[in-house]
């Protein structure tokens, strides 16, 4: 509109200059000019008023009769205001009749010659359409006025007026905080009528608050899902008594809803027009995280968004106060905003087109580290509630199935018998294969270098001693021993592994210290004695973590390891009673939590601690009462810890800030023997609870049931004679093979698997014992990222050894069946995506309609359709990625055995991967998996717009190219932070794309796969009328390449004066043991070795700030400074 008035005025000059060139050059007379300016002035004025309140009348909503179809839903608009819709438009009409009177009277005028009764004629015309055109304003006022009345009336509102210069939605800078994606983004066009609206919040949220439990649905006992309740309830968890109720599921065909007065999906009668009908009604749907977490909600509209004759605005509105944390906090509550609001604009089409993967990760036939996040990456957004979930025994989800088989055969084994026919499974072991004895003979403690072919066994008063294991049959001392002499307070409680460095804590008589050993000279670098009886220790990133007895937690810095400092302490365990017996002694740490074991007379605690600040007290999050603990080991779902009575308390830790439920292992009890006190714990990566007793040590399976351990294996088998005490017994897995410490007669190599032969073989020998590996069970969790159109998974199994990340974050690795020692093993992976099931799945349907079925069986798009996929199949026998036909595959519809249609059906166990399946429509694909861990860091390698760049494009995305595929779930911990404050916030949302080369690296070429990260700002420009601002994209040190290790330090590019021209890249060099060997000049930091104070870049052509800091939020201060990010007027 303003557009066109700016075009009428500038064609009012033009004619008056035309005019007065009149003037000099007619010998018409002046008078008659004057009259004939006026007259003209009087038209285009009129004409311009009309015409400028007539134009949006024919673009304001749907006037014709839609399409009806079995797909087009009934318009919900109030039949009143559609009568006042036709009365304004006719109005309209009436003022275009109006232009064409003024027109035909100018005419008459301007061709009278002096002809009075013309003239006559046309004033008559004029006068006459001047007082229509009076009438038709008011009228128009009236009607307007009566239509903002019944919008009030029918819920309806007006659009909210938008500052000049600046386009943004309510509460805009939401986005990326509060919200962290949502779909359709904002101001999107073309998007479908049959469309979903999905919304990914950063926080846990409370279903409750957004969502009608309409089908009446409650959590099943099994946590499994939504049931519908039997009369007395009995299949519900309860809570007070009454059944837990299921928010954000379909029961057959009736599913929840949305509460349309906090989320509102608003059609419009033009983009900033008044609401256009009721709001929309809406299935409402969540995709649970790690089973219970609410984040993703998806909303099914009952009804076709938009209409069928034109492209429609729609507003999805977010309110101020309706939407809870799972805490019933309000998620606006931090942010000063008023809820949140976007608009996207609907086509008139319906869309029919499937979904297809054009990406993933790893690629066909690629050999991957154990460590790796898997991608798969489609060519839409898809549909979050049929590709996130948990995989599992336990769980239901199978849409997306990944599957791995056993590595080779350990080494040294003896050859497999001879099979005629049937199968053989894996039996569980304790088989002896060798002792190491001298040093003492008393082994205390175990510990093991991740990838590593080497150990370090503490003995008592003799120290410790390194052993390699590379042969488990043949375990060897090196020579190379930390002798007692040299332990600070003679008794060694504790040891633990991080790279080259061992940790060890010692205490005697009320003194205690934490020593630093260099495991290449086997020499102290420092040691840190101001603690009182320190125990176990725990270790994240660069800060150990001592159960100091009495003294509670230590909490102590090692980034200097030749300077350990205290930063922190969970002080004194004394309880209410007064008690100041309740020591801790055992503590584990998974994420950001530390786990610890409280004992004494009257404090017997299992505590959980908030550890995400190091350099702060830790925060009690909460606690459970248990036994006296002992010993303690954790993986991602539970805590095993022995406490008195020879019990194992097996506490769920998977919400621990919400509760710990509890149950209670009897090891004794479960087929094994009464070895009586429980000394020591391990698990493997394979799911096996390895325990050690005073007169014995056992072996579990925890694979099936993670609360109810089953009995595997024992050393001494039941009616042996018990083993000699041990109020030690060290136990530790390493791969297949368990080390066991006997004292007396010193180090112990058994294996744990050997293989019986079913019915149908014959052995070679009678005798022979064959040691297979186990069956890989890959449990984890997919989830939906990147703009809804990428799903990952990660792993759910440690890594194990206390492997960590550059963060110290505990590792995550897909299972390889391999021993530990072997990095060369390698196991063979496929990952299925699924198909939905189509509406038509019946074999005798011709129609080739890809909707589905509803019963979320399959991938599926955000307009139901289904998964599509090719017939191209590379030479690993993988569907080659952006292959399909959008053709529905019915090979086997004439099949009388089995006939079906588009969806392969799965044949046995639902969560394996059968040859049958591989058919289009799935897709899947086969890759190799080393058991080996790749430790290398990204880094940032260019960054656009440049360093410091101005007058950058309003719309421009920020570009961050890094050096590796990073997990791209991780980026949601990138902010792009404006200055000055606008106050409204920016709005971003990030979108990846992998990009791959091929390159000459360390003299071998390679193709090399590396990630861009574009933020996006689609509801609000850079800039704001036209003032000057600066942006700085910050980027988290927890943002993660796939192999889950952090940006850290926080290098990237540096250059200084002159942000156009090209810059070089940052580049990091590393060996074939992953250590950095070279740092490019133009990275910062430049230096390989970092420290706290200057682990994050820091990055400005201006030469005053310093390039590297402590941490991000001083760099943020930096460059938050007038004379460093100065402002220029004519720049945005």
């Amino acid at each position: 509109m303003l557009c066109y008035k700016y075009k009428i005025l500038l064609y009012c000059r033009h004619i008056f200059f035309v005019l007065i060139t009149m003037r000099h050059h007619s010998s018409f007379p002046l008078r008659v000019l004057r009259s004939r300016a006026i007259v003209l002035f009087v038209f285009f004025v009129v004409a311009g008023v009309l015409l400028s309140q007539g134009v949006p009348v024919f673009a304001q909503g749907d006037f014709g009769i839609a399409k009806v179809d079995s797909q087009i839903g009934l318009s919900g608009t109030s039949i009143v205001l559609i009568i006042v819709r036709v009365i304004r438009i006719l109005l309209g009409f009436l003022g275009l009749v109006l232009v064409i009177m003024f027109l035909y009277a100018g005419f008459l005028w301007m061709t009278s010659s002096g002809n009075e009764d013309k003239v006559t004629t046309a004033k008559t015309i004029i006068k006459n359409a001047v007082i229509g055109t009076a009438i038709i304003l008011f009228s128009f006022i009236i009607v307007q006025f009566v239509i903002n009345i019944l919008s009030q009336v029918t819920g309806a509102t007006s659009g909210s007026k938008q500052p000049p210069g600046i386009e943004t939605f309510s509460g805009i800078g939401s986005l990326g905080l509060v919200i962290q994606d949502h779909y359709p983004l904002p101001n999107q066009t073309g998007v479908y009528r049959n469309t979903k609206i999905s919304i990914t919040f950063t926080e846990e949220i409370d279903p409750a608050s957004i969502i009608e439990n309409t089908n009446n649905s409650c959590w099943a006992l099994d946590g499994s899902g939504g049931v519908v309740p039997d009369a007395e309830g009995s299949n519900c968890k309860k809570e007070n008594g009454d059944n837990v109720a299921y928010y954000g599921d379909c029961i057959d065909t009736l599913c929840d809803t949305v509460q349309t007065d906090v989320i509102s999906i608003q059609r419009r009668v033009d983009k900033n027009g008044v609401a256009d009908g009721e709001p929309v009604s809406a299935d409402a749907l969540v995709a649970y995280e790690n089973g219970t977490q609410a984040h993703i909600f998806v909303f099914k509209p009952r009804e076709l968004l938009g209409n069928g004759e034109t492209d429609q605005w729609h507003t999805v509105t977010l309110s101020e106060n309706g939407i809870e944390n799972i805490l019933g906090e309000n998620i606006f509550r931090n942010y000063g905003q008023k809820g949140y609001t976007w608009q996207f604009e609907t086509n008139t089409e319906i869309d029919m087109s499937p979904p297809y993967v054009v990406d993933v990760s790893p690629a066909s036939g690629e050999t991957i580290e154990k460590n790796r996040i898997l991608q798969i990456t489609f060519n839409e957004a898809v549909d979050p509630m049929t590709v996130q979930g948990m995989l599992g025994v336990s769980s239901s989800f199978s849409n997306v199935i990944v599957q791995g088989t056993s590595g080779a055969v350990a080494p040294s084994a003896p050859p497999a018998p001879e099979t005629v026919s049937g199968d053989t499974e894996p039996v569980y072991a304790l088989t002896y294969l060798n002792s190491l004895i001298g040093n003492g003979n008393r082994p205390t403690h175990i510990v093991h270098t991740n990838g590593s072919d080497v150990m370090y066994v503490a003995y008592f008063n003799t120290g410790i001693a390194e052993v390699n294991v590379s042969d488990p049959t043949k375990p060897v001392f090196t020579g190379k021993i930390f002798s007692t002499a040299r332990v600070a307070y003679g008794e060694i409680h504790s040891i633990l592994i991080s790279g080259n460095t061992l940790l060890i804590t010692s205490g005697n008589n009320a003194k205690g210290a934490l020593q630093l050993i260099d495991t290449v000279t086997m020499t102290e670098i420092s040691s840190f004695s101001k603690l009182t009886d320190p125990q176990a220790i725990a270790m994240k990133g660069r800060y150990v973590y001592v159960a100091d007895m009495n003294e509670g937690i230590k909490v102590i810095n090692i980034s200097d390891t030749s300077k350990p400092a205290q930063v922190a302490s969970y002080g004194s365990t004394v309880d209410k009673t007064g008690d100041t017996g309740g020591s801790v002694n055992t503590i584990a740490i998974q994420g950001n939590y530390l786990f610890y074991g409280q004992g004494g007379s009257n404090v017997r605690k299992f505590g959980v601690l908030d550890i995400s600040q190091p350099e702060e007290t830790p925060v009690l999050v909460n606690e459970a009462d248990i036994p006296a603990p002992v010993t303690m080991v954790i993986n991602s779902t539970r805590a095993y810890i022995a406490v008195a009575n020879n019990q194992i308390k097996i506490i769920d830790i998977t919400n621990p800030e919400k509760s710990l439920p509890q149950a209670t292992f009897m090891p004794n009890s479960n087929g094994g023997v009464n070895g009586l006190g429980i000394r020591s714990l391990d698990l493997s990566q394979e799911g096996l609870l390895l325990v050690g007793e005073q007169y014995a040590f056992q072996l579990f399976d925890v694979n099936n049931d993670v609360d109810s351990p089953v009995f595997l294996a024992t050393n001494p088998i039941p009616g042996w004679p018990l083993l000699p005490l041990d109020n030690d017994r060290p136990v530790l897995f390493n791969g297949q093979y368990v080390y066991v410490g006997h004292t007396g007669q010193g180090l112990f190599s058994f294996d744990t698997v050997q293989t019986s032969v079913t019915e149908g073989t014959t052995e070679s020998s009678p005798t022979t014992e064959v040691k297979t590996l186990p069956p890989l069970a890959v449990n984890g969790q997919w989830k939906i990222t990147n703009g809804y159109r990428s799903i990952e998974f990660l792993s759910s199994d440690l890594c194990g050894n206390d492997a960590v990340n550059s963060c110290g974050e505990p590792l995550y690795c897909l299972p390889t069946g391999c021993s530990a020692y072997d990095t060369t093993c390698v196991s063979t992976y496929s990952v299925l995506a699924r198909t939905a099931s189509l509406k038509n799945a019946d074999v005798a349907v011709t129609d080739d309609s890809f909707v589905a079925s509803g019963l979320f069986d399959g991938v599926v798009d955000m307009a139901d359709n289904v998964l599509d996929s090719g017939t191209d199949i590379d030479q690993h026998g993988s569907i080659v990625p952006g292959s399909y036909d959008f053709e529905i595959y019915d090979a086997f519809a004439d099949s009388a055995e089995n006939p079906w249609r588009h969806k392969p059906p799965f044949v046995g166990i639902k969560k394996d991967i059968d040859d049958t399946e591989r058919y289009p429509d799935n897709y899947w694909w086969n890759f190799t998996v080393v058991n080996d861990i790749d430790s290398t860091s990204p880094y940032i390698r260019s960054v656009g717009p440049s360093i410091d760049q101005q007058g950058v494009d309003p719309f421009t995305p920020v570009d961050i190219s890094f050096s590796k595929a990073m997990w791209m779930d991780s980026f949601s911990l990138v902010r792009l932070v404006e200055y000055p404050n606008s106050g409204v916030g920016v709005g971003y949302v990030p979108d990846t794309d992998n990009v791959t080369s091929t390159e000459l690296l360390g003299g071998i070429v390679k193709e090399v796969t590396r990630s861009i990260l574009h933020l996006r700002h689609p509801a609000r420009p850079f800039g704001d009328n036209g003032k000057d601002y600066w942006y700085f994209p910050v980027v988290s040190g927890k943002v993660k390449a796939n192999n889950q290790f952090c940006l850290y330090p926080g290098r990237g590019p540096y250059y200084e004066k002159g942000p156009f021209e090209e810059k070089p890249l940052c580049n990091v060099v590393y060996d074939e043991t992953w250590h950095i060997t070279s740092v490019s000049s133009a990275c910062r930091p430049e230096e390989l070795i970092t420290t706290s104070s200057t682990d994050t870049g820091c990055i400005s052509a201006y030469t005053t700030v310093p390039t590297t800091v402590a941490d991000t939020a001083s760099c943020v201060t930096q460059l938050s400074n007038p004379a460093v990010s100065h402002l220029l007027p004519s720049s945005n």
